[in-house]
C-alpha cells in the first residue's frame, strides 16, 4: 500500500493506494488544510485518524506501507499499522540523500557516539563532528522507534559478531623480536590520515555515497550471494562499511547525518528491507502518479 501527497494551494491530499498484481487502486483520499495543520504534530494526528478509520471501517491490513521520507506519514503509518513492513520509497530515497549531500553547511543532526559505540564497537566515540549540532535537522527523532520485529541490544565488546568466524589458533612458543631496537632519540613514524572537516561531502564521493546507501536498501537474507544470511549480520556490515568510508575520508559530520538519520536503530528499519522475511513487490511509490 502506499501513501503520498500531492501540494495544491493550502492543501495537501493524501492518497492510499492498494498495489494488487502490479497495478495500483485508489483506496481513499484525505485533504489537509495546510493554514491549520502545518505543524507535523497536527499533520501525524489527521493521518492518523484517517488511517486508522480506514483501517477499522474496511479492516485493511497491508503486509507494507510505501511513504516518502515524510516523518508524519511515517508515524502515522506505524501508528495505524504496527504490525506492517514500512518501506521507504527508492526514489525519495535517492532524493533525500542528494539534497543532503549537496548541502555546504557542515553542522547535521545530533549525534550520540556513546550509543552508537555501544551497538557497534567498532565506532570510535572519538570520530564526532567538530561543529555544533543543527537543530533544525532534527527529523523528530523521538516519534519513529523500533519495530516490532527489530530487537537490537548493546553488542559486548567481548562477543563475537554476528558475520565473525570462530577459529583455533595454536599456541606457539614466545619468541624474542629480531629486529634491532630503534635508538633512543628515534621518533616513531608519524601516519596522516584524510581530512576534509571543511566538507560535509565532497562531490567526487557523493554518489559512492548514495550508491553505497542503494545497495544496503536492496539487501535480504533470501538473496544468496549477496550480503549476510541474517538479518543483524546485514545490518553489521551495512553500518561497518558506511562507518569505514566516512572514517577513511575524515567525514565526521557526514557519518553523524548517515548514523542519526539512516543507519541507527529505529531508522534503519524504515527502509532496508532486511528486517522483514518478505520482500516486497515494489520499489517506489511511482503508481501513485499515474492514478
Amino acid at each position: 500500500m502506499l501513501l503520498v501527497n500531492t501540494n495544491q494551494g493550502e492543501l495537501e491530499l493524501y492518497a492510499v493506494i492498494g498495489e494488487y498484481d502490479n497495478r495500483g487502486f485508489p483506496l481513499a483520499y484525505c485533504l489537509v488544510s495546510t493554514a491549520t495543520s502545518v505543524a507535523d504534530g497536527k499533520r501525524k494526528l489527521a493521518l492518523t485518524s484517517f488511517l486508522s478509520n480506514l483501517r477499522d471501517t474496511y479492516q485493511l491490513h497491508p503486509h507494507f506501507v510505501h511513504t516518502d521520507k515524510d516523518i508524519a506519514e511515517i508515524c502515522a503509518a506505524q501508528t495505524a499499522w504496527p504490525e506492517s513492513k514500512h518501506q521507504l520509497c527508492w526514489w525519495h530515497l535517492r532524493k533525500a540523500l542528494r539534497e543532503r549531500l549537496a548541502k555546504a553547511k557542515i553542522s547535521t543532526t545530533a549525534y550520540d557516539a556513546t550509543r552508537a559505540h555501544a551497538e557497534f564497537p567498532f565506532i570510535d566515540t572519538k570520530f564526532t563532528p567538530s561543529s555544533r549540532p543543527d537543530k533544525s535537522e532534527d527529523e523528530a527523532a523521538e516519534s519513529t522507534g523500533p519495530h516490532p520485529w527489530a530487537k537490537h541490544t548493546a553488542s559486548d565488546p567481548l562477543a563475537p559478531g554476528p558475520n565473525s568466524i570462530p577459529i583455533k589458533l595454536l599456541i606457539t612458543p614466545s619468541f624474542k623480536a629480531s629486529h634491532p631496537p630503534l635508538p633512543k632519540n628515534a621518533r616513531p613514524p608519524v601516519v596522516e590520515l584524510p581530512t576534509t572537516s571543511g566538507v560535509f561531502c565532497p562531490l567526487g564521493l557523493r554518489d559512492k555515497a548514495v550508491a553505497m546507501v542503494e545497495q544496503h536498501f536492496c539487501m535480504h537474507p533470501s538473496i544468496p550471494g549477496v550480503s549476510a544470511p541474517t538479518v543483524a549480520g546485514i545490518r553489521e556490515s551495512s553500518v561497518r562499511q558506511m562507518y569505514s568510508f566516512c572514517q577513511e575520508n575524515g567525514l565526521q559530520s557526514l557519518w553523524a547525518y548517515m548514523w542519526e538519520n539512516w543507519y541507527r536503530n529505529g531508522r534503519w528499519e524504515l527502509w532496508a528491507r532486511a528486517p522483514y522475511e518478505e520482500i516486497p513487490r515494489l520499489k517506489t511509490t511511482m503508481i501513485c502518479e499515474t492514478q
